[in-house]
């Protein structure tokens, strides 16, 4: 039995949505990790890096690498995703994004 123990997850048809005080910005997010749990269980832990391509004059930096993604399968091709990870944006602007209990659905 093949056990899944690397992801690499480019998120082409979604963006990362950057809510800053002068709009959204939108970016392209890749993720690159490898599970911690040998790809078994759930939650399935996955740890690694992400890179963000952002579409605008915007720039994204993961700053803590490695970051954290929790998968809890709750269907068919389908789970909820727990975040921790450090964004840095400039955007017009210089801020910080703690990522710490984010959710989102993959």
């Amino acid at each position: 039995m093949l056990k899944p123990n690397h992801a690499h997850s480019p998120c082409i048809d979604r963006h990362v949505l950057i809510i800053t005080p002068f709009g959204v910005e939108h970016c392209q997010h890749l993720i690159l990790g490898d599970a911690l749990n040998s790809g078994l269980g759930n939650p399935l832990i996955v740890h690694g890096s992400s890179t963000y391509t952002c579409l605008n004059d915007c720039t994204a930096t993961e700053e803590n690498s490695p970051a954290l993604w929790y998968f809890l399968k709750i269907g068919n091709e389908e789970a909820n995703v727990t975040e921790e990870f450090l964004l840095h944006a400039v955007c017009g602007f210089n801020c910080r994004y703690n990522g710490v209990g984010l959710e989102a659905r993959a």
